[in-house]
């Protein structure tokens, strides 16, 4: 008996897992990749919208300059929205790493008990436990490359520098909107300590903590405060919209190109705009702070501020 509820519940994780994987849907049926929908944290749509009509909606000109936290992204359909008991609410704390490490534990001491107490040992026995003893291996191997171990993170560090709050005259109306609204949720909802928007050869959005030389420069001339060299050129002219990652900016030699930035600047990540006309680059106070899902979310909100400022065509 407990040779046969081994196997079945190693036969239970890739049917399980095959369902996890196909729930990360939006509204409108498109799958959306799993990193992705671990960021936002399974927000929900209205019912009877689509999360494209949405995400349009909460990126417009409506937010009255709000930061959007991640969590306000629109990922599942109504079916998922988690309002009492459903098959996949039960799938998904199935595949939670501790409930499989339990049930793998659980299932090798009723192996271990039971063949401790049983008095005729026999080679069909044997055989059945041998086996048996695979599927709480495989589910403990499964549940173990689950774990997400996060590493210990660095101690931010107190950056000596100005507070700068500037954008470019040439900038208003919507674009404005798009843009501040896209710079606090950078600040409020990532380890981002400073932001400066590089477009077209020139600087058009700056936010956060920056050197204090910045403090000299007459609000004219802050135009040229982000001097492009061989790292921001090479990431603004990117095709493929991957970003550049200096997680411990004070080991390179190349951190004498963001002399905007503070002199202790931790870390820079510079995402491109799209079309190939220029990035925004992202400063922060500790070593190693951008994870994957801040990433991702930095380049989507990067995209939007790239799409706005293509579609005003300053």
């Amino acid at each position: 008996m407990t040779a046969l509820l081994s196997l079945a519940l190693c036969l239970a994780i890739p049917i399980v897992n095959a369902y996890t994987s196909a729930s990360y849907r939006s509204a409108n049926g498109g799958t959306f990749p799993r990193h992705i929908a671990a960021t936002f944290e399974y927000a929900y749509p209205p019912q009877g919208t689509n999360w494209q009509s949405q995400w349009q909606a909460q990126l417009g000109p409506r937010l009255h300059g709000a930061a959007m936290s991640r969590t306000s992204c629109i990922l599942c359909s109504q079916a998922e929205r988690g309002d009492g008991f459903s098959a996949l609410q039960f799938a998904r704390r199935f595949r939670e790493p501790e409930v499989s490490i339990a049930a793998g534990l659980a299932l090798l001491l009723a192996l271990v008990v039971n063949r401790l107490f049983t008095e005729e040992l026999l080679n069909s026995q044997s055989r059945a436990d041998l086996i048996a003893t695979i599927a709480p291996v495989v589910i403990l191997l499964d549940a173990l490359t689950s774990l997400d171990i996060t590493p210990r993170e660095a101690e931010p560090v107190s950056m000596t520098g100005v507070q700068t709050v500037w954008q470019d005259e040439e900038v208003g109306g919507i674009l404005s909107t798009e843009l501040q609204w896209a710079a606090d949720a950078l600040i409020e909802n990532s380890p981002c300590t400073s932001l400066a928007v590089y477009w077209q050869n020139r600087t058009v959005l700056l936010r956060g903590i920056f050197a204090p030389a910045m403090a000299k420069y007459p609000k004219a001339n802050l135009r040229e405060a982000v001097r492009p060299g061989p790292l921001l050129n090479k990431c603004a002219a990117s095709k493929s919209g991957a970003p550049e990652y200096l997680p411990a900016l004070q080991l390179l030699p190349g951190r004498i190109e963001f002399s905007y930035f503070p002199e202790d600047a931790q870390g820079v990540l510079i995402i491109p705009l799209g079309a190939q006309q220029g990035a925004v680059i992202l400063a922060t106070d500790r070593v190693r702070a951008f994870k994957e899902d801040d990433i991702a979310w930095a380049r989507l909100l990067s995209l939007r501020m790239g799409q706005a400022l293509k579609d005003a065509s300053i």
